[in-house]
């Protein structure tokens, strides 16, 4: 079984539990503090029934059987379950495929070196093309050894970033110029291009400009029909002036309420699947799925996550924001 369990899954345990990853399907579990204990002895040990059993102090008996629930439990569902969202990643026989509903908007070869439209019904407007294309770049960045985020942020007055992180629609956007109106600066409105290599997560500021610079020349070559665009090189995203990221604000949707812009902590594994939520690899290989579990992780172990609650309303929100910069300077 230990072998098994090896060759499948990912963890990454906390004190207060753990976040599973199912290499196969790219599924992820948010999994309790015993749950993340049986993961880890399943993971690392020899005789992962003696270490639940001793780290439990329960018989060896019914660390079997609790064990083999646990097991159980990530055994369902063996596919993807489908991130939220209207386009998504999916693997290919020649590589991988950008999908917008059930309709393949792009195409990318295994090595992602080549991005190409469909032969069937492949897209012409020239605004909704280079978005697609710029959707892109988050993954073929990480092929390259850069996480992306998917959040807007702003360079608050202490030199570093302040990051809104959410789905679409969930306001992370119009938050991040909510701050700007303020006379922040703002560096970005979808993406984050970490720095690879640093000894504290940095943000490139000029990553987000890059690459929509990047997508704008590979959507007009899509359209001038070059067939399949050599992606080309994308180091410069990740080049040029720096900042280190102070936190990460979580924002939904469904959490617009109130007259002020609140934060609250989130524990390590919450902060984790929080993050996790914003990006779709449409991977095959396990190795990068254990590479994205990772780098993820770092960025909550060195990054103050929170979840937040903000007013709904334009005005309501530009109302809130100083209020919030004045508390978080004190």
């Amino acid at each position: 079984m230990t072998e098994q369990f090896r060759a499948r899954y990912a963890l990454a345990r906390y004190a207060t539990g753990g976040v599973v990853v199912d290499l196969s399907s790219g599924n992820y579990y948010l999994v309790n503090r015993t749950a993340a204990l049986v993961c880890d002895a399943l993971l690392t040990g020899e005789v992962p029934e003696s270490r639940v059993a001793s780290d439990l102090s329960i018989p060896r008996e019914e660390a079997s059987l609790l064990i083999a629930e646990v097991v159980a439990g990530l055994s369902e569902p063996e596919v993807r379950t489908t991130p939220p969202g209207a386009y998504h990643f999916f693997p290919a026989d020649s590589g991988y495929v950008l999908r917008h509903g059930d309709r393949t908007v792009l195409e990318v070869d295994a090595a992602g070196d080549l991005i190409s439209l469909p032969t069937a019904d492949p897209l012409r407007e020239p605004g909704l093309l280079e978005f697609y294309v710029r959707a892109l770049a988050p993954k073929l960045l990480f092929q390259r050894g850069v996480t992306v985020l998917h959040a807007s942020a702003c360079l608050m007055e202490n030199g570093r970033l302040l990051a809104f992180a959410g789905l679409s629609g969930a306001g992370k956007t119009t938050t991040a110029r909510a701050f700007a109106a303020t006379g922040l600066q703002l560096v970005s409105e979808d993406l984050l291009v970490f720095v690879p290599g640093e000894p504290e997560p940095r943000v490139a500021l000029e990553g987000e400009a890059f690459v929509h610079a990047w997508a704008r020349r590979v959507a007009a070559q899509l359209l001038r029909g070059k067939g399949k665009v050599p992606v080309g090189d994308l180091s410069p995203a990740s080049g040029g002036p720096t900042a280190p990221v102070e936190a990460i604000l979580c924002l939904d949707r469904t959490r617009r309420a109130g007259e002020r812009l609140t934060a609250r902590p989130l524990d390590d594994p919450d902060a984790l699947t929080a993050l996790m939520t914003h990006a779709f690899l449409g991977a095959r290989e396990p190795e990068n799925w254990r590479r994205y579990l990772a780098s993820t992780a770092a960025l909550i172990t060195a990054i103050d996550v929170r979840e937040a609650t903000a007013p709904d309303g334009l005005e309501r929100l530009a109302a809130a924001v100083p209020s919030y910069i004045s508390n978080s300077a004190s």
